[in-house]
């Protein structure tokens, strides 16, 4: 080869090297690297679009995979990054099975997945072992009566099985029976999110009205009562069927085996606002909760001493909540009322619910409680 060939052939070779840095110059000098493992040019979408401005904050948890490219729009993606996740997700097998997949996504920046990651209803990793953490599926909705599902059905629309089996116990308890969407809204494992999902399919009316009532249409005359001497049959009497009956009875147990006044009675679900104002004036209890009642539940030992520390209640045994200044019979509540809840508070909102913690208390532990 002569000289001039070999001088030609070289700028030839400088040309094509220069011109193939140029058209990679963004991955060479950002230290990324393009990947062709997707059907989508991902690079150029992570570069011409950020997450958008606004920064919805979250509060409830979600599962990934019940979410539309609308929903991931609302917690701050753009529309093009959100059909990439849905993409995404039918590449990997048309659901997401823990944290750190949903985490390779491309167009989820290290920044937001970690947003996210504390909402997320997945495991963090999958192992080999069986983890406790439910396997999520996609789920067709169609109008459905919840009085006919049973275990299995609920959790074919993304409930776990725990929850599932909440859910059942919930509707013994008020009766066997749901008569309206409030009441079944008020089942403490259905978040308000996964109620919204579900109203539209749900096969009753919005409330309770005087034609859902499922009360005898027995005459009855009623006189002044101390419902905690209230049998079964007792109940029956004054207009309420065998199986609410047992409920009401449950129910009473569910609280700590006394009704303390007459605002307890009021809450339990099968009893109806209408019903409540036709019993409330013959009923022997106070309208809530008064000083004399409430020393039932007073701590014996006046002088107990306790420091408070970082503390998972759904851990805590009676002897624990006893040592944080609760009384046994308090303690005792508390239990029965989280093992009414399934067998374990998900809320610091649950807590403050449960009737024997004042609100002050609540003030005073709710800083150290924690899941």
């Amino acid at each position: 080869m002569i000289r001039e060939q070999r001088v030609g052939l070289l700028f030839l070779l400088a040309f094509i090297i220069g011109t193939e840095i140029y058209i990679h110059r963004d991955s060479l000098f950002s230290g990324k690297v393009e990947k062709e493992s997707l059907p989508l040019n991902i690079q150029n979408i992570i570069n011409s679009e950020n997450q958008t401005d606004s920064k919805p904050i979250l509060t409830t948890y979600f599962n990934p995979n019940a979410y539309s490219e609308a929903d991931w729009q609302h917690i701050g993606f753009s529309k093009k990054q959100a059909s990439i996740i849905i993409k995404y997700k039918n590449l990997v097998g048309g659901h997401f099975v823990s944290k750190e997949q949903l985490k390779q996504c491309f167009v989820i920046s290290e920044e937001k997945y970690y947003e996210l990651a504390p909402f997320i209803q997945l495991p963090e990793k999958i192992t080999g072992n069986k983890t406790d953490h439910p396997t999520f599926t996609q789920y067709t909705l169609k109008k459905f009566n919840p009085n006919s599902f049973i275990l299995t059905d609920w959790k074919n629309i993304g409930f776990t099985q725990k929850q599932a089996e909440v859910i059942i116990k919930y509707k013994e308890l008020i009766g066997g029976k749901f008569i309206s969407k409030d009441q079944l809204k008020k089942c403490f494992v259905i978040s308000e999110s996964k109620y919204k999902e579900l109203a539209p399919f749900i096969e009753l009316p919005e409330n309770i009205n005087q034609n859902n009532q499922t009360y005898t249409n027995t005459t009855y005359t009623l006189s002044q009562f101390n419902p905690n001497q209230f049998s079964s049959l007792d109940w029956q009497k004054i207009g309420f069927t065998q199986k609410q009956a047992e409920s009401i009875l449950k129910y009473k147990n569910s609280i700590g085996g006394i009704f303390i006044s007459r605002d307890q009675i009021k809450k339990c679900y099968i009893i109806s606002e209408e019903k409540y104002k036709e019993l409330a004036p013959f009923i022997q209890l106070p309208e809530k909760i008064n000083k004399n009642e409430q020393e039932k539940f007073s701590i014996d030992d006046k002088t107990i001493k306790y420091t408070l520390s970082k503390f998972n209640p759904n851990l805590y045994s009676s002897a624990d909540w006893q040592k944080i200044g609760f009384s046994q019979k308090q303690a005792e509540v508390i239990i029965k009322y989280k093992n009414k809840l399934g067998g374990r508070f998900t809320s610091k909102q649950q807590i403050k619910q449960c009737f024997v913690i004042s609100e002050n208390k609540f003030n005073e532990i709710e800083p150290y409680i924690q899941f």
